[in-house]
């Protein structure tokens, strides 16, 4: 009738494939979801696929007592992968300023400066600046309390990495 013949895999061909499954599962571990996932890059692997755009930006708040934000200066080098988009974001008050300068490593990005009001569920957002550069400066002062931040798309085939400092009074929220 049905004669089934499975082959019988032996202890040393088991052990075998038991070492290269949790070798291959290490290498994915080091070169993608550390650098994805936590923003540690061990290989360099990371940054040259654009994998560390995706890792989540720790920031310790900077609101005092008084509700108000504290001055402060940032620097933070963004890397946007290949035909992707990455969105940066700020939390400030109604008024408050921000100085930027920001600069890719040569290549144009398309660009999106624009800010949504706090606690809005419409979708509603103001574009303050949109346009296609490698480089930007400049202040604004915000008509409304939200997030205010950049959203850069790369029509490229690499990745492009940016460079960006701000000064004023803020939270950082990081990318969304």
């Amino acid at each position: 009738m049905n004669d089934l013949n499975h082959p019988i895999q032996s202890v040393k061909y088991l052990i075998g494939a038991t070492i290269a499954s949790i070798a291959f599962a290490g290498l994915l571990l080091i070169t993608t979801i550390l650098p994805s996932e936590f923003g540690i890059d061990p290989t360099g692997l990371g940054k040259q696929f654009g994998l560390l755009a995706l890792a989540p930006i720790e920031t310790e708040s900077t609101t005092s007592c008084e509700g108000e934000l504290v001055l402060r200066k940032d620097t933070v080098t963004l890397n946007i992968p290949a035909h992707r988009g990455l969105e940066y974001k700020f939390h400030l008050l109604k008024g408050g300023t921000l100085s930027y300068s920001w600069k890719t490593n040569g290549d144009k990005l398309f660009f999106d400066f624009h800010g949504e009001p706090a606690g809005d569920t419409s979708g509603y957002f103001k574009s303050y600046e949109e346009n296609t550069a490698a480089q930007r400066k400049g202040t604004k002062a915000v008509p409304f309390e939200g997030s205010h931040g950049w959203y850069w798309k790369n029509n490229s085939a690499h990745a492009v990495s940016v460079s960006l400092s701000t000064n004023g009074r803020y939270n950082i929220i990081g990318v969304r």
